[in-house]
């Protein structure tokens, strides 16, 4: 029987400042698991994505991409809210990856020195 149940939101070892999973544990899991996606939404990047990508059409495993984002609260800039971005098609992976680039020198302040405005 096959999973119902798809993690969208799993920080890899490319994730900055929070990631533990390492890709290949990761896709051996799902993969034994039965579920049949998954979703890496590492902070603020999408380093993970060829590897993670790779890995996952090779074991049988829709691979879904993402990034997990800061976003710059006008009303208040010591609460960002965070922001999960999940392509939808292979192409949409690009449209993700050049607007972390572009954004990426939007900081918010020391701690969050990955948050971006959206406009």
């Amino acid at each position: 029987m096959t999973a119902r149940f798809i993690h969208l939101r799993v920080h890899t070892e490319f994730s900055l400042s929070d990631g533990l999973v390492r890709i290949k544990p990761l896709i051996s899991a799902i993969f034994g698991s039965g579920i049949p996606a998954v979703a890496v939404t590492d902070q603020s990047n999408l380093c993970a994505l060829v590897t993670f990508y790779s890995g996952a059409m090779g074991a049988g495993i829709k691979p879904v991409c993402g990034a997990d984002l800061w976003v710059e609260n006008p009303a208040d800039k010591y609460a960002p809210s965070r922001l999960i971005l999940l392509c939808m098609v292979e192409n949409d992976s690009y449209g993700l990856l050049s607007g972390i680039a572009e954004e990426d020198e939007t900081f918010f302040h020391e701690s969050h020195k990955d948050s971006y405005a959206l406009t």
